[in-house]
C-alpha cells in the first residue's frame, strides 16, 4: 500500500506539476515461467540481502498478457475527475474521454536489498505503450514516473500530443524510457520506489480523448561507475530568462553570469522559472542510429538553513516545443533528506528522446533546453526561501555503451 505522506506527495508534486509542465512550454511476486525474459525476481529474493547481485542487473520485466502483477490505478478525486481503468488480460488501460481527468497506474513499492544500492545506481524503466485513439494530436498526454516512496525526489517524463505529437504513441505499442538516480542520502537499506504511467487531460485548445495501452515494463539496474559521459556543454546561466504566469504568484529572480535565484513570495501559489532558450543543445543520434541518452547535472543551494522548510523546486530537460521533457522535483519533506544546503548539492537529470525527435521532427525543433523551477506550494515550507542554481551542464552517452540484459 501506499503509504499515507506519499499519496499527499502525488498530488501535491507528481499531479500539480504535471499541470505545470503542460501550460509551460505492485509489482508482481509471481514467477511467471523460466523463461530469462518474462521473469520476475520473486519477493523472496528481493527480500534477502545476501542475494549475491551483480552490479548491473535486470529487476522485473512484466508482460501484462501474463498478468497484471499487482499493479494498481489511481486517481487525485477531488482534485480532478476520475477516468475510467481496467486491466483486459493484455494490458493496463486507462480510458480518459473528458476535460480535467488525472490517472494513473503504478507498482505498489519495490524493495531493494543494501548490496544492489550504493552511491551510483542509475535505474532505466521502459515503457510499452500504445493507443486507440488514431488522430495523434488527441492522443492523452502521457507521463512515466519514479520516485522515492518518501515523496522527496520525484522524476518524470512527459509525452505531449501537440506541435507535431512526433513521438505521441500509436496503434503499435511504442517504447519509452525514463532514468532515475535516487539521491545519496536517500540510498538506505530496503530503499523503495514509486514507478509507473499518468495520464492528465488538460488540453483546452484540442481536448484530447483515447485508452492509453500498457502492455510491459522492464526495470533494470545499472552501476553510473562503469559508465563514461561525454561534456558536451557548460551551460552559461546569465543567457537563461526569466518566466512567469499572471495565474501564479511570481517569484523574484536573480541573475548573474554565475547564479541564478528565485526568491518565494509565499508559501501556497508561488510559481516561476529560469528556461535557458539560448543555452540549447542539439538532438543528434550515435552512430548506431539511436538517440544519445543525454545527463544535465545542476548545483543547487538555499538560504534556507532548516532542510525541512526548503521550498519545493523542479529541474529539466525539455524539447524546445514542449513535445517532450524530463523533470525531476525535490520537495523537504518525509526527513527532508534530499534537499539542499546552503553549501550545496548537485542533482541530475536524464533525458532520452524519442527516435522520431533525430529522424521526423523539423530540424530546427530537435533541440532541447533546461529549466530551472521554483514551485513553493507546500504551505511548511519557508514562505520567503531561496533557491540558487550557481551552475550546470551537460553530457551525453551512446546506447550502445550501456549494459545488454
Amino acid at each position: 500500500m501506499f503509504k499515507e505522506v506519499f499519496k499527499d506527495t502525488l498530488i501535491s508534486i507528481f499531479i500539480i506539476t504535471f499541470i505545470l509542465f503542460l501550460a509551460g512550454a505492485i509489482y508482481g511476486d509471481e514467477d511467471l515461467n523460466s523463461d530469462d525474459s518474462l521473469s520476475v525476481i520473486q519477493d523472496d529474493t528481493i527480500e534477502n540481502d545476501s542475494f549475491p547481485m551483480a552490479p548491473d542487473a535486470r529487476i522485473e520485466d512484466l508482460y501484462f498478457s501474463l498478468d497484471s502483477f499487482g499493479w494498481t490505478s489511481g486517481n487525485a478525486y477531488p482534485y480532478f475527475l476520475t477516468p475510467s481503468f481496467r486491466y483486459d488480460g493484455d494490458n493496463l488501460v486507462i480510458n480518459t474521454q473528458n476535460l480535467g481527468e488525472y490517472g494513473r497506474w503504478c507498482n505498489d513499492y519495490v524493495n531493494f536489498p543494501e548490496g544492489w544500492l550504493g552511491v551510483d545506481s542509475l535505474f532505466r524503466a521502459q515503457f510499452y505503450v500504445s493507443t486507440n485513439q488514431t488522430n495523434i494530436s488527441r492522443v492523452p498526454d502521457i507521463r512515466f514516473f519514479m520516485a522515492n516512496v518518501s515523496g522527496q525526489l520525484n522524476f518524470a517524463y512527459g509525452v505531449n500530443s501537440y506541435n507535431g505529437a512526433y513521438s505521441a504513441p500509436t496503434g503499435t505499442p511504442k517504447m519509452y524510457e525514463a532514468f532515475f538516480v535516487p539521491h545519496e542520502s536517500n540510498l538506505t537499506p530496503g530503499m523503495s520506489f514509486i514507478y509507473g504511467i499518468e495520464t492528465a487531460n488538460f488540453n483546452f485548445y484540442e481536448p484530447d480523448a483515447g485508452e492509453i495501452y500498457l502492455s510491459r515494463v522492464v526495470l533494470d539496474r545499472i552501476d553510473l561507475p562503469t559508465l563514461t559521459f561525454t561534456n558536451i556543454r557548460d551551460f552559461q546561466l546569465d543567457t537563461w530568462r526569466f518566466v512567469s504566469y499572471p495565474t501564479f504568484s511570481a517569484p523574484t529572480p536573480t541573475k548573474s553570469p554565475s547564479r541564478l535565484g528565485l526568491k518565494a513570495l509565499n508559501n501556497f501559489d508561488t510559481y516561476g522559472l529560469f528556461r535557458g532558450e539560448g543555452d540549447s543543445v542539439p538532438f543528434e543520434a550515435d552512430g548506431n542510429g539511436d538517440p544519445y541518452i543525454y545527463r544535465a547535472s545542476f548545483y543547487i543551494s538555499t538560504d534556507v538553513t532548516d532542510p525541512a522548510k526548503v521550498p519545493l523546486f523542479r529541474l529539466s530537460l525539455q524539447q524546445i516545443s514542449g513535445r517532450e521533457g524530463a523533470i525531476l522535483a525535490v520537495a523537504s519533506i518525509s526527513g527532508s533528506d534530499s534537499a539542499p544546503t546552503p553549501l550545496g548539492a548537485g542533482y541530475d537529470v536524464y533525458f532520452k528522446p524519442p527516435i522520431e525527435e533525430v529522424t521526423t521532427a523539423p530540424i530546427g525543433e530537435r533541440v532541447v533546453i533546461p529549466t530551472f523551477e521554483l514551485l513553493n506550494i507546500l504551505n511548511d515550507d519557508e514562505p520567503q526561501g531561496t533557491i540558487y542554481l550557481y551552475g550546470a551542464k551537460i553530457d551525453r552517452i551512446s546506447q550502445s555503451d550501456l549494459p545488454v540484459f
